[in-house]
C-alpha cells in the first residue's frame, strides 16, 4: 500500500524543502500532502507551480492532495470583504495548483466560533464554496471539509457543508488526531465516511493536537483502519506528523520510523 506524508512535519524552517522531499522519498513515501504555506497568504501562480513541479520531479514524488490555506488576512468565510476575496483567491490558486500536479482534493478547515457566531460563519463558508464550484468543475479537484474540535463544531459545519454540496464538489477529510481530541470518531464514521476523500493520520493522548507517530497516543487504530476498510477507502493513507522534540533531531530516523508505524498500524484493517 502506498503512503503519503504531509510536508510540514519539520519544526525547523531552515531545512530546505528540496532536502526534506528527498528524505521523504528515501524513507519510502512516494506521495505527499502539500501543507507548506497552509497558514500564509501565498498565491503560487504559474511561477510557484513551476518551482514545486521541479522539486517533486527531482525528488521522484507525486502529489496526493493539498491543504487549503488559512491565513489571518485571507479567510473565505470572513465578514471582511477584502479577507473574503483573498481567501477565495487562495483557494482558486490551490485548486489549480493541485490539478496541475496530479492531485485530486483540497482540504478546508471549518470556521471558528460557537453558537450563532459559528452558524453565521458556516453560512458564509457555504456561500464562498458556491463561488469556488466553477473552479472545482474546471479543475476536477474536489473540496473536503476537515474535522476539528470541539465535536459541536464538527456536527454543525460538516453536516451543513456535506448537505449543501453534492459529492462531486465536496467531501470529507478525516483527521484522526482531531477526532481523538473531540471524542467524536464514532459520529464521524457513521455520518461522514461515505463522503471520505482524504485522511490526516496522526496520534495524541486526547489532551491536544500533538501530531504524534501512530501508536504513541490513544487513537484507536484498529477501529479506525477497520472503518476505512469498510468505507472502501482505497486512496493513499497520509500521515500528518510533527517532528517534535520528543523524537530528537534525526530527520531520516524519524521518517523511517514513520514508515514503520504506517505499515504496522494504518495500512490495513
Amino acid at each position: 500500500m502506498p503512503y503519503s506524508i504531509t510536508t510540514d512535519y519539520h519544526v525547523d524552517p531552515a531545512v530546505p524543502w528540496a532536502l526534506q522531499l528527498r528524505r521523504m522519498r528515501a524513507a519510502g513515501f512516494d506521495r505527499i500532502h502539500w501543507c507548506w504555506d497552509w497558514n500564509a497568504n501565498v498565491v503560487y501562480g504559474e511561477a510557484g507551480l513551476a518551482r514545486v513541479r521541479d522539486l517533486l520531479t527531482e525528488a521522484d514524488l507525486a502529489l496526493a492532495d493539498t491543504h487549503g490555506a488559512i491565513a489571518g488576512e485571507a479567510r473565505e468565510y470572513s465578514v471582511d470583504p477584502a479577507q473574503r476575496a483573498a481567501g477565495l483567491a487562495l483557494h482558486r490558486d490551490r485548486l489549480a495548483f493541485t490539478a496541475a500536479l496530479g492531485g485530486d482534493v483540497v482540504v478546508l478547515h471549518p470556521p471558528e466560533g460557537r453558537g450563532e457566531e459559528l452558524e453565521a460563519a458556516t453560512e458564509r463558508m457555504v456561500a464562498a464554496c458556491l463561488e469556488l464550484v466553477p473552479t472545482v468543475r474546471q479543475t476536477g479537484v474536489r473540496l473536503a471539509i476537515e474535522n476539528i474540535w470541539p465535536s459541536e463544531r464538527n456536527r454543525l459545519v460538516i453536516a451543513r457543508l456535506l448537505s449543501a454540496f453534492e459529492p462531486d464538489i465536496m467531501g470529507f477529510c478525516l483527521d484522526s488526531g482531531h477526532a481523538n481530541v473531540a471524542g467524536d470518531l464514532d459520529w464521524l464514521i457513521d455520518y461522514a465516511f461515505d463522503r471520505l476523500l482524504a485522511v490526516h493520520l496522526h496520534d495524541n493522548d486526547g489532551s491536544g493536537d500533538q501530531h504524534l507517530l501512530p501508536g504513541d497516543g490513544t487513537v484507536p487504530w484498529d477501529k479506525l483502519t477497520s472503518a476505512l476498510r469498510d468505507a472502501g477507502y482505497a486512496k493513499v493513507r497520509n500521515l500528518e506528523l510533527s517532528m517534535s522534540a520528543r523524537y530528537g533531531g534525526d530527520e531520516e530516523a524519524f521518517l523511517g520510523e514513520a514508515m514503520v508505524r504506517a505499515e504496522r498500524l494504518v495500512g490495513c484493517g
